[in-house]
């Protein structure tokens, strides 16, 4: 008897390869889809990119005309409020010169003797204010 033939012999072909097949076939479709679909949200990510960063440039350059229309605008409406703000008054310092003191300024130094029996010295000296 051959080694091949029985229960245990191989027939090629058949229902487990056509099953393999319908696999390997299902998961290259659903993998080309999921890619199809990150390719398109990468492709709208970046056409909002360069939207976005088209309107920033163009809102940047007209900013110093809208800053410019805006003051123009704010000096209009306030031109006539501000003649009525005016407010006249006389200047008088705040600081005056001041009076002499009551009591003399001056200072007075006392030096002792080391040892502490001499009585001690005191001299005086003018202090000009």
């Amino acid at each position: 008897m051959s080694r091949l033939s029985g229960a245990h012999a191989h027939h090629g072909g058949g229902a487990e390869t056509i099953g393999v097949i319908a696999i390997a076939v299902a998961v290259v479709i659903i993998a080309e889809w999921i890619l199809s679909v990150i390719v398109w949200i990468a492709v709208a990510l970046g056409v909002l990119l360069a939207l976005a960063a088209a309107v920033l440039v163009w809102w940047l350059r007209g900013k110093p005309g809208r800053e410019a229309a805006w003051a123009a605008r704010y000096a209009d409406a306030f031109a006539g409020m501000n003649e009525s703000r005016k407010i006249t008054a006389t200047v008088t310092s705040q600081v005056s010169a001041g009076t002499q003191p009551a009591i003399e300024n001056h200072v007075h130094y006392h030096y002792h003797a080391a040892d502490g029996r001499e009585p001690a010295r005191v001299i005086a000296a003018e202090v000009e204010p």
